[in-house]
């Protein structure tokens, strides 16, 4: 039987793409990635290591975001 509720796996995986695909827009916004705080990459300075994690962020995000809309609705 099917629950009522979109399962939670189905909305953490959704969340996860949509907050990645965000991250990669602020991204390429701002021209600058900050990982940690002693360490950004710059699209001006670094733009090899700017565009490897810019392009992680939205083939990862895209793939979530996809994933998790496809299975989103009652049941899963």
């Amino acid at each position: 039987m099917r629950s009522e509720t979109t399962p939670f796996w189905v909305t953490t995986i959704w969340a996860l793409g949509f907050f990645m695909l965000l991250a990669a827009g602020i991204a390429l916004y701002k021209g600058e990635v900050k990982i940690t705080r002693n360490t950004s990459y710059s699209r001006a300075e670094q733009p090899e290591a700017f565009w490897g994690w810019v392009g992680s962020y939205l083939a990862i995000g895209a793939v979530a975001f996809i994933w998790g809309t496809l299975h989103f609705g009652p049941g899963g």
